[in-house]
């Protein structure tokens, strides 16, 4: 015996059915927006009975409201329901590893107010901690509405303890091993606090609010000074038994390649990353090896470097394109292993722009066997603004959305 239940069933009492039937009430208005009571219990299975107690429940915690009527086939009249969209707040924090962002988000995911604070000084993990905490105290602090922020969504950068709200290390950022962010937060704002890999908060954005809002089965490729994926199947966040399903960067295309921080060798990251790129363009800028624009930039960013490619600049062209080759053998082994609809490419090294998701596309087709490529759409984010802040906030949404 592990210790734990190992009996394959669980009863569930009143209470837990309720509360699922109040879940499932807000998930439909969510996503359907202004809805009658006789269709939330068609699309339910509830009865009119049940409908009514869930929905005069809700309406009185403020959570949804009556807005007029809708007419019918047959012109008949009923009352309309929908979310109320200021009834409750969230904050949503991401944790790159140059900065911090912050916003504030209404339950339609509209967002508020939004800070940055640039970290790339703050190398030890107490030091970023405390500007997390305090860009959270600002941004509740600036709102007006700190009562009613009832969920804190973070994405981070992998591998994370999903269940443990856990940063297990994070690459080029010393110091960052078994770091328990949600308890750090949530003890120090007693607001329930939700940690997510970032790929995946980006990927669960795109699915409420972007291209992927028709398809069940996506992953988000997140290239920046690292790289993972965030991936959907049939609908819901794919984390794995442990929660760090995903980290395609850290998955091996050479094993005779050189060690990654996380003890593998030849790891994908090393060769694609924002971070693989700027490496490499410092050091072929260092020994004179093409003519570049480039070479007159200092100090020299990973931007500059994207934004040289645009501008066809043949040393950031050969860089960018050499990565997503890189990238789209990553890709070749996500479809191949989960056969997606859609592969959304986002992140750092998408700010390239055609160049780089042309060239992955490209690429990973080639290497797919033609029955899957005909299959699958390889596009580049669509959201505008950031996208893994969008997912943080719908993080948090989506856990109020469950738990009313």
């Amino acid at each position: 015996m592990n210790g734990r239940n190992e009996f394959p069933y669980s009863g569930k009492n009143l209470e837990d059915v309720q509360l699922q039937n109040r879940a499932t009430v807000l998930q439909i208005l969510h996503s359907k927006g202004r809805i009658s009571r006789r269709e939330l219990a068609s699309l339910t299975g509830l009865t009119p009975s049940t409908i009514t107690y869930i929905t005069k429940d809700l309406l009185e915690k403020d959570l949804i409201v009556e807005t007029g009527a809708l007419v019918g086939r047959k012109g008949r009249r009923a009352i309309a329901l929908e979310i109320n969209p200021n009834s409750r707040f969230v904050i949503g924090v991401r944790l790159a590893r140059g900065y911090i962002t912050c916003g504030l988000f209404n339950l339609n995911a509209r967002l508020l107010q939004s800070e940055r604070v640039e970290i790339s000084s703050l190398r030890q993990a107490g030091e970023v901690l405390t500007a997390v905490k305090d860009t959270i105290r600002k941004t509740l602090q600036n709102s007006g509405v700190a009562d009613k922020v009832k969920a804190i969504g973070i994405a981070a950068p992998g591998p994370l303890s999903i269940r443990e709200g856990k940063v297990a290390f994070i690459s080029n950022f010393p110091g960052w091993r078994d770091i328990p962010l949600k308890e750090i937060i949530q003890s120090e704002f007693h607001i329930e606090t939700i940690v997510e890999h970032d790929a995946h908060a980006a990927a669960l954005a795109e699915k409420w609010f972007g291209a992927a809002q028709e398809v069940e089965n996506l992953i988000y490729v997140a290239n920046g000074r690292g790289v993972g994926a965030g991936i959907i199947l049939n609908g819901q966040v794919y984390h794995g038994s442990s929660g760090m399903a995903g980290e395609i960067g850290h998955t091996s295309i050479d094993f005779n390649g050189p060690r990654c921080e996380c003890g593998n060798y030849g790891c994908l990251e090393i060769y694609c990353s924002g971070s693989a790129v700027l490496r490499k363009a410092k050091k072929m800028i260092e020994e004179g090896m093409e003519e570049t624009i480039l070479s007159k930039v200092d100090p020299l960013t990973l931007q500059a470097i994207l934004e040289a490619a645009k501008h066809e600049d043949k040393l950031a062209v050969a860089l960018v394109k050499e990565a997503a080759t890189y990238m789209a053998y990553g890709v070749v082994n996500l479809i191949n292993t989960f056969h997606p609809d859609m592969v959304i490419l986002g992140d750092e090294m998408a700010e390239a722009g055609e160049i780089w998701v042309d060239t992955v596309k490209e690429v990973a087709l080639t290497r797919l066997l033609p029955e899957v490529a005909n299959r699958v759409e390889i596009i580049g984010s669509s959201l505008k603004g950031d996208s893994f802040l969008t997912g943080t906030g719908t993080v948090a949404i989506e856990y109020l959305l469950r738990n009313p």
